[in-house]
């Protein structure tokens, strides 16, 4: 049953994007690119779908499709996960001042951390973005930081500034290529 549902919310989420899912949830292919639930040109993405009212954030995993995002031509990674039948919400890394605007902030020592659907709902109604969280990066020795938003919120700013920048760079690819020919 979930994985159907899971399928389906990779489905929605390439739609929404303008992405592609990949097959198997990247589990058949070892490349960077192969990795993942969601690509678009410009992002990695892994999506998880829960039906408690509870889910637990493994700052492994984010830190796993950071590294499959930098490696897939430098993507974006990001992490998205669902309350079934409530609202999906955005991880994303970020610099520190950015992590520091949102309505919680905390630095963790922990390997993840739990949310329920209820706080998030409640906290994002203060503010956005709703928790930022400086997470140690053990493997390479420094501190991250990540944010969680709705998105609803989230995907308004990819949509606008974020596609202005993507829309720039690809204007800018274009004129370099017809300057090399």
């Amino acid at each position: 049953m979930m994985r159907k549902l899971s399928n389906k919310q990779e489905k929605a989420i390439a739609k929404d994007l303008g992405g592609s899912v990949i097959p198997n949830s990247g589990g058949l292919k070892t490349a960077a690119n192969w990795k993942s639930d969601v690509n678009t040109d410009y992002e990695k993405i892994e999506a998880k779908i829960t039906s408690k009212k509870r889910y637990t954030i493994k700052f492994k995993d984010l830190l796993l499709n950071r590294k499959y995002a930098l490696l897939d031509r430098g993507k974006i990674p990001l992490f998205m996960f669902e309350f079934l039948g409530d609202r999906r919400y955005v991880i994303t890394f970020c610099h520190e001042e950015r992590a520091k605007e949102a309505f919680i902030y905390f630095e963790s020592k922990a390997s993840s951390f739990s949310v329920s659907v209820d706080d998030l709902y409640e906290w994002s109604c203060k503010g956005e973005p709703i928790v930022g969280i400086r997470i140690r990066d053990k493997s390479e020795g420094v501190d991250r930081h990540i944010v969680i938003e709705d998105y609803v919120s989230w995907k308004s700013y990819r949509d606008g500034e974020l596609g202005e920048m993507i829309i720039n760079t690809k204007a800018l690819e274009k004129l370099i290529i017809n300057n090399d020919n």
